[in-house]
């Protein structure tokens, strides 16, 4: 009749009880012993409804009925969302330009970058080809703005974000925009005509260490550094922030100081969204460089925003989405500057991974093909943080060989769970009973 589910994650447990994390529905449940045994031997029980605490444990995904496969539920779901786009809403990643400003050592651009920007006559085909993509059934478009650095071509970006903007309005369509930049051009004037005139609800800046490493790692002056800062607390004032801090074992010393500056010294707590990221594949991101990112790195960085300045803990706890990548889709969703199709941003600027252009339509590559056949590995299907990583990223499993280290993918949700509690002031002073709540 009833099991327990197989992404029950035993957080903690003590004397009085054990804490219970789903990693399909995000439930975070303190059980009492008797409760958890209850859990435990659901499969078994043969009057399971009778029990005060069943209806809640359904609800909350704990337990589930005995016929439901709930690996294959995650498989099929992720394969259908990547089959299926949303019918209500269009989006696109447009990079305008593959030239940058900056020279970022370890960008994966660094080796397709040329100054190549879009044309008026793309530009012109870029704004038919979206509006040939409106069906009744869409109410909502929202562009990313990428590169490059696609400040560059701000006047352009302007002009397009006008007309579409006005042309959405005269459909009913709700238009938005964000921009991935490295900040430098986001001037306080640049900043009020993307948020008034091309509907820029959210950028990203990627900042990544202190003004030396900054300097080394990027190919920028001491004055870019300082301009960016002053850039990222004036577009604070106006819209959703991110601030991406790269990382490797070079610069991780860099990163609880930055953090402190911006969130303290520039006073952009409550304000601004900061997390970090791994460079991979460069010669300071040395041999078991992601395990000790996992299961130290990112811990120990969270542990110090959120204990030490006072940086909101409600995004630590790590949820379901479907998918692993929303951009792996049939329908074109990443625009180069020459009109050009890619099935993942990471081969932009590659001209052997094109997969169609928006005036001659999909081109059906074998590449476009092979990304969206990429399946969760059956090896997956008994792990219980299997919802939450989705087998890791495709274009990294593909075409790199790389796998997930499921240990320390496992040992880094843990971390972040106990942190979450502890700053919610749930006691964790107990043993760490880690592992699949199962008897």
């Amino acid at each position: 009749m009833y099991a327990s589910s197989i992404y029950n994650l035993r957080v903690n447990e003590a004397r009085d009880g054990v804490l219970v994390f789903n990693t399909f529905s995000g439930a975070l449940v303190m059980l009492d012993w008797d409760t958890y045994q209850f859990l435990l031997g659901v499969e078994n029980n043969q009057n399971p409804e009778s029990h005060e605490h069943f209806s809640e444990l359904l609800r909350q995904g704990l337990i589930v009925r005995r016929e439901l496969n709930e690996a294959n539920r995650v498989i099929l779901t992720e394969k259908r969302t990547k089959m299926l786009s949303r019918r209500d809403t269009l989006k696109f990643l447009v990079g305008p330009t593959l030239a940058c400003n900056l020279d970022c050592q370890y960008c994966y651009q660094s080796e397709v970058r040329r100054n190549i920007a879009m044309s008026e006559g793309v530009w012109e085909d870029l704004f038919s080809y979206i509006c040939s993509r409106f069906e009744p059934t869409v109410k909502r478009l929202h562009i990313d703005w990428f590169g490059g650095e696609p400040l560059l071509e701000h006047e352009r970006i302007a002009r397009f974000s006008v007309r579409m903007a006005s042309h959405c309005k005269e459909i009913d369509v709700e238009y938005s925009a964000g921009v991935i930049t490295n900040g430098v051009l986001l001037s306080q004037r640049l900043m009020g005509v993307l948020h008034n005139q091309c509907m820029v609800k959210h950028i990203q800046i990627t900042l990544d260490c202190l003004v030396d490493n900054y300097c080394r790692l990027k190919g920028a002056t001491a004055e870019d550094f300082y301009t960016v800062l002053d850039n990222i607390e004036q577009a604070s004032q106006l819209c959703s922030l991110t601030i991406r801090l790269n990382t490797d074992d070079d610069n991780y010393g860099d990163m609880k100081e930055l953090a402190r500056h911006l969130l303290v010294d520039r006073r952009l707590r409550g304000k601004v969204r900061i997390y970090l990221a791994p460079i991979e594949g460069t010669d300071s991101a040395g041999e078991g460089f992601m395990k000790r990112f996992l299961t130290q790195m990112e811990p120990e960085f969270l542990g110090y925003l959120v204990n030490q300045l006072g940086y909101s803990a409600d995004g630590l706890l790590p949820q379901y989405k479907g998918v692993y990548c929303g951009l792996v889709s049939p329908d074109p969703a990443i625009i180069g500057p020459s009109g050009e199709f890619y099935q993942c941003e990471h081969h932009f600027g590659d001209s052997s991974k094109v997969t169609g252009h928006i005036s001659r339509g999909l081109y059906y590559t074998p590449n476009q093909l092979d990304l969206l056949n990429v399946d969760i590995p059956l090896a997956c299907s008994d792990c219980d943080i299997l919802p939450l990583c989705l087998g890791g990223c495709p274009r990294d499993r593909l075409e790199d060989g790389l796998s997930v280290d499921c240990s320390s993918r496992r040992q880094n949700v843990l971390k972040k769970i106990r942190l979450y509690c502890a700053h919610n002031g749930w006691s964790l002073d107990w043993n760490h009973g880690e592992g699949r709540s199962q008897g």
